[in-house]
């Protein structure tokens, strides 16, 4: 009986260790495994709400509804989330959902992978969701070393745009939702400041 009872114990114990240690993965892969200061040029690497004024993209100031993170990993890159959620903000505002992302890595070679990685991300996610559809266009970006740019759509409807680019060892992320970009010289307008800053960082730390 009592090596029954230790058994089951050190099962448990293995099942939590087990679980604590997941949990411990998805906390690292979620928040890093550090805060990270941003500095002035990192913050110019993130595409916000604001840059679409320039396209009759009017949105007034909303603290609520954007937010700003950076994490450093273990592999030392850092990763830059921006999001605008018009949903946070007060009743009546139209439509707008507005992520940008900005992953620095310590090597070209790294950024690649990270480039990969994002699309399939972005193609898996999207295609997971009921009546959502992702389709590759066919016009390249003449912006960054490599380049993806696809149009979301719901029943054969434009709802909105995906686009990763990787620019030296920065990849550069837009998931735009309650608007779409049709032309690819409008999403090199839009990423041009961007694609500009990270051009100062050069290929290796």
């Amino acid at each position: 009986m009592k090596r029954a009872v230790l058994i089951l114990l050190i099962t448990v114990a293995g099942l939590a260790l087990v679980a604590l240690i997941g949990f411990g993965f998805y906390q690292v892969s979620v928040r890093g495994v550090a805060r990270h200061e941003l500095t002035d040029a990192e913050r110019r690497l993130i595409v916000t709400v604001a840059s679409l004024a320039q396209f009759g993209v009017q949105r007034d100031v909303c603290h609520a509804c954007e937010s700003l993170i950076a994490k450093r990993n273990f592999d030392g890159s850092i990763e830059i989330e921006y999001d605008y959620d018009s949903e946070l903000g007060p009743e009546g505002t139209e439509y707008l959902s507005f992520s940008s992302e900005a992953q620095i890595d310590a090597s070209v070679r790294n950024a690649h992978e990270s480039f990969n990685g994002q699309v399939a991300a972005y193609k898996i996610g999207i295609a997971g969701i009921a009546n959502r559809e992702i389709r590759e266009q066919p016009e390249k970006l003449k912006i960054g070393d490599e380049s993806y740019w696809a149009t979301v759509y719901t029943k054969n409807k434009e709802l909105g745009t995906v686009v990763v680019v990787r620019n030296k060892r920065v990849t550069h992320s837009l998931l735009i939702f309650g608007m779409f970009f049709g032309s690819a010289g409008s999403l090199d307008t839009l990423l041009r400041p961007v694609i500009d800053e990270s051009s100062q960082m050069g290929n290796q730390k």
